[in-house]
């Protein structure tokens, strides 16, 4: 899983960082010949296909992310202790 996150964040990134090539195109819309992708991209549907994929794969993530110790909290052989200390994790996310 970390490295899916990890993989799943490059590609973000990448996206955030560097929207157009050159990047000077992202904010100087006189440059007409860059090549802009991802959040960069001038034409509204293809920026929102982007934004909803980062959305939703994120979202995604997270549930999966909050799943995994759920698997530890509901096994029978699971001490006490450790089970308040899972409590106490998942509470640190309800704010």
């Amino acid at each position: 899983m970390i490295a899916i996150v990890t993989l799943w964040g490059c590609v973000f990134s990448v996206m955030f960082w560097v929207p157009c090539i050159p990047v000077a195109a992202y904010w100087d819309l006189s440059i007409t010949d860059a090549k802009c992708f991802g959040f960069g991209g001038r034409r509204l549907d293809e920026f929102m296909n982007y934004f909803v994929s980062q959305a939703v794969s994120n979202a995604t993530l997270d549930f999966v992310i909050f799943l995994l110790p759920i698997r530890l909290y509901f096994r029978p052989g699971t001490k006490g202790h450790i089970r308040i200390s899972l409590l106490c994790f998942f509470g640190m996310g309800l704010r």
